[in-house]
């Protein structure tokens, strides 16, 4: 029979690995969501880029898209999507004409937002470069243009 002292040090070792295994494994979630972010985002950058209305619609279950232009305000992409913004000063949108904006409303009400470089591929030229375009997932088909 073992003893107590003999137990016990293997008791803390088991608590101890197990509690550096719940760690690594919530830490780990950021990260994921992070990953599919940054996958949605290029799909998404992709599917304009090729002018791809199939791939775009694909890309996730979203049902409004919107791309902002350099200086948008909140005020205006609040106006444009119909929900509360705070992202135009978060990402620097309202300051810098380096970057783009996309929001993605997904079919679930969640509210993704996307800084995207304007280099190698300008997001702001989508629509003839007339910006805010919002996109309703119910409104486009095949033929529609981008």
């Amino acid at each position: 029979m073992p003893s107590l002292e003999t137990t016990t040090p293997r008791k803390w070792r088991l608590a101890g690995t197990a509690g550096l295994l719940v760690l690594v494994l919530v830490a780990a979630i950021p990260l994921r969501e992070s990953q599919l972010k940054s996958q949605l985002r290029e799909q998404l950058v992709t599917a304009f880029r090729n002018r791809d209305v199939v791939a775009l619609e694909q890309a996730a279950p979203w049902r409004e898209l919107g791309v902002f232009g350099p200086y948008s305000s909140d005020e205006v992409i609040s106006e444009a999507m119909g929900i509360e913004s705070r992202f135009s000063v978060s990402s620097g949108l309202e300051y810098s004409d380096s970057i783009c904006l996309m929001i993605v409303v997904m079919d679930s009400g969640h509210v993704e937002h996307f800084v995207v470089p304007r280099r190698p591929f300008d997001l702001c030229s989508v629509n003839g470069g007339r910006l805010p375009l919002v996109l309703k997932s119910s409104e486009l088909r095949e033929d529609s243009t981008l």
